[in-house]
């Protein structure tokens, strides 16, 4: 491993076997002369598609709807399922 221009240092096959991403954090440390990283999950992959513009986009139309009174209340979860199995296709979505 060579250092290049600005201190970098390329992973190469540790970052495929370790599952490290581009923009993933890595945690470092020296110790007993070594120099340690380890991968730091500062948002768990499985909540990463909540930082997508797909997300803030559905996010977005959802307050909308919520802005504008499209929406249904209901008493109860049964309610709710059967207003779903009934189905509004007369609605906008």
């Amino acid at each position: 491993m060579t250092v290049q221009k600005r201190g970098l240092v390329r992973l190469g096959e540790a970052r495929r076997l370790l599952g490290i991403e581009e923009g993933d954090t890595l945690h470092m440390w020296v110790e007993d002369g070594r120099i340690i990283l380890e991968p730091v999950d500062l948002v768990p992959r499985s909540e990463r598609y909540l930082q997508s513009a797909e997300w803030a986009g559905a996010l977005r139309q959802a307050l909308d709807d919520l802005r504008a009174g499209r929406v249904r209340r209901f008493e109860s979860a049964d309610d709710l399922i059967a207003d779903l199995h009934r189905g509004h296709e007369d609605q906008p979505h």
